[in-house]
């Protein structure tokens, strides 16, 4: 990348499209060996977990348009023929959910049938706070590989100062814990009789109200995307929002 001018030291910018053109060109041995080993443990995968030509699977993603499950279904058909259903928290309404739920089937339990546009409008602007409460516990997933006999997933740490988000995904994933084991006694001791959305709508208000303290945390928290990130610029969740 350096013979090319496309050096640690260089921010990708524009006007450096010829030189990413001509990097990708250079490159694009290693990036189909990469696909090809995504392929292969991708299949060896399906295969651990029992699936087989006809397979139901439920796809379960925090939303918003279907693109994971378009994805999934494009690299999954040529190997083999599964039934696929995706469930998502919200699917908002934007030209490329209107587009695949003419192929896909989808649903969700935030939609236009049971929550207003203007609040679906504002989640989907927001998007970036809620899947900070759906990150896994582990470093971002990027593929696959088959070693030893057995798939194992290829992590990306990210780049720049990122070394805060696994304790602040485990202190998540610990709340969560914490909430799931006393909900199932409160809410037999109230005689509590809640729906799904509005066990979640403490969520949707706070990723809605922007000017509270909640969401100033929020806004401290750098680098959230490892797929973004950058050793050379520090993302803080004004430049999601602004993005």
């Amino acid at each position: 990348m350096a013979d090319l001018g496309l050096g640690a030291d260089v921010r990708v910018s524009p006007a450096l499209y010829e030189k990413i053109c001509s990097f990708l060109y250079a490159y694009r041995w290693e990036i189909l060996k990469a696909c090809q080993r995504n392929r292969r443990a991708l299949y060896q995968y399906l295969k651990q977990v029992g699936l087989k030509p006809g397979s139901r699977v439920a796809l379960v993603d925090v939303g918003w348009s279907g693109t994971t499950q378009e994805a999934f279904e494009q690299a999954v058909r040529p190997l083999m023929d599964l039934e696929v259903f995706g469930y998502y928290f919200c699917l908002a309404d934007t030209p490329e959910r209107l587009r695949r739920e003419k192929t896909q089937r989808m649903s969700a339990m935030v939609t236009a049938a049971n929550t207003s546009e203007s609040t679906i409008a504002s989640i989907y602007a927001n998007r970036v706070a809620v899947e900070l409460f759906f990150s896994a516990p582990h470093h971002s997933v990027i593929g696959l590989q088959f070693a030893k006999g057995k798939v194992e997933p290829v992590l990306d740490a990210g780049r720049g100062n990122t070394d805060e988000l696994m304790v602040i995904s485990n202190e998540i994933c610990r709340g969560i814990m914490h909430f799931s084991e006393h909900y199932s006694e409160l809410k037999k001791r109230l005689a509590l009789q809640a729906s799904p959305l509005q066990i979640a709508w403490p969520l949707i208000e706070l990723v809605m109200a922007e000017k509270g303290s909640a969401y100033k945390k929020l806004g401290r928290i750098r680098n959230f995307d490892a797929w973004g990130s950058s050793s050379n610029h520090e993302l803080v969740l004004l430049n999601y929002l602004q993005g």
